[in-house]
């Protein structure tokens, strides 16, 4: 009897340990994603001041390459902008409790979070939503961070490249079943009941 009490403190614990992680690096997202979004404010004002300059005077406006230049700064900072947009989205719901959920949607906020990185490791993903998935009651940040997480962990495990299937289901009347599952090396039977908590991983060889 003891020894359940213990362990029931000691998980109620752990979680209001997590919660608190979770709060303080919801915070941390929105500061830096605030920060960053003033200097890049900035230079998206200079870099459309200078490439209006380009074009209205007459020994630049025929110079292609500088307008490209121009062109390509302006572009980065949209890439920028919409990367904190994001990590502001990700803050905003990590502290947020039940609500309604639309699994598709989540799943489709994580990848967008995680495209440059699937591009650079050159890892395709698949994904297979039913169209009868309904929406219900969850914790929307703690589903972001369950997915980031094992998606993370995934691309760990496929440095060289490779290919990465999802796949939603109904499961009866009130389950839903999600699979996810890709060609890196497995995970060794000790490490599995840690395979959604963050930091977690095990890259290596494919097997």
């Amino acid at each position: 009897m003891i020894y359940m009490a213990d362990q029931k403190r000691a998980m109620v614990q752990h979680e209001a340990e997590h919660t608190s992680r979770m709060a303080s690096i919801g915070r941390l997202a929105a500061g830096v994603a605030h920060e960053i979004n003033n200097p890049l404010a900035a230079i998206n004002e200079k870099a459309g001041f200078i490439r209006d300059l380009l074009t209205f005077k007459e020994r630049y406006k025929e110079d292609e390459k500088l307008l490209k230049l121009a062109d390509s700064v302006i572009s980065s900072v949209d890439r920028c902008s919409y990367i904190t947009k994001r990590l502001l989205s990700f803050a905003r719901h990590i502290n947020m409790s039940m609500q309604t959920v639309n699994l598709k949607n989540i799943i489709s906020e994580v990848l967008e979070f995680l495209h440059k990185e699937a591009e650079y490791k050159s890892i395709i993903v698949s994904v297979d939503i039913s169209e009868d998935i309904p929406e219900f009651e969850s914790d929307r940040g703690k589903l972001q961070q369950l997915f980031l997480n094992l998606i993370n962990n995934a691309f760990a495990a496929m440095s060289g490249g490779g290919y990465m299937d999802i796949a939603v289901a109904r499961n009866g009347d009130e389950h839903v079943s999600v699979m996810i599952k890709d060609d890196g090396c497995g995970i060794p039977r000790e490490d599995q009941t840690r395979v959604v908590a963050h930091g977690a991983s095990h890259g290596g060889k494919r097997s």
